[in-house]
């Protein structure tokens, strides 16, 4: 079974839009935009979650998108064994640059 947005923690209604998710949304053309707000907007309610299962392709979509949404918070990346300043460390550590702070 599908599991979509509203179950999935850190995704409820009171989530407030993210930058990258935004940025991504904006980036398409008009009709898209709208589209994909619009399936955000009911993915990240329980109701219009429940309604998403019944049409499994567009609630697939609309729960990846918003699972995407969450590794934005780098508490829950790091949780989940990704750590973005200690990958950019490694990085210049291998090309040999000095951190600049």
């Amino acid at each position: 079974m599908l599991q979509l947005a509203a179950s999935v923690p850190g995704t409820s209604s009171t989530r407030t839009k993210t930058g990258l998710l935004e940025a991504f949304v904006a980036a398409g053309p008009a009709v898209q935009r709208a589209a994909l707000r619009g399936l955000l907007a009911v993915g990240r309610r329980p109701r219009g979650a429940l309604l998403l299962r019944r049409a499994w392709p567009l609630g697939q979509i609309v729960l990846a998108l918003l699972t995407l949404e969450r590794y934005e918070d780098p508490h829950v990346a790091r949780g989940l064994g990704w750590d973005a300043e200690r990958v950019l460390a490694r990085g210049r550590e291998l090309r040999g640059i000095k951190d600049k702070r």
